[in-house]
């Protein structure tokens, strides 16, 4: 999938979720809306968040480990207290 390590949790995640699509998981990574870093002693990781105009303009957020290579996505959903903020 791409140049990206998924974690099982990012693979389960995107299963269960049908409605999320690879290409929007990429392209939020590479193209985000907003980018937050979030400093943790477990390991840095970095948020990204893109507005999906074709799924009623939610907003996905994507976490993705900061220090490894290549970038390990953790985790993905579509942040519901984001909507109408981003």
């Amino acid at each position: 999938m791409s140049g990206y390590f998924w974690t099982k949790h990012a693979l389960s995640r995107i299963n269960e979720r049908s409605e999320i699509k690879e290409l929007w998981v990429i392209d939020c990574i590479e193209n985000p809306d907003k980018t937050k870093l979030e400093v943790d002693e477990a390991g840095d990781k970095i948020h990204y968040y893109k507005r999906i105009v074709d799924f009623d303009n939610r907003v996905l957020e994507v976490i993705v480990s900061a220090n490894s290579t290549p970038p390990r996505i953790i985790s993905l959903f579509f942040n519901r207290n984001l909507r109408n903020k981003l």
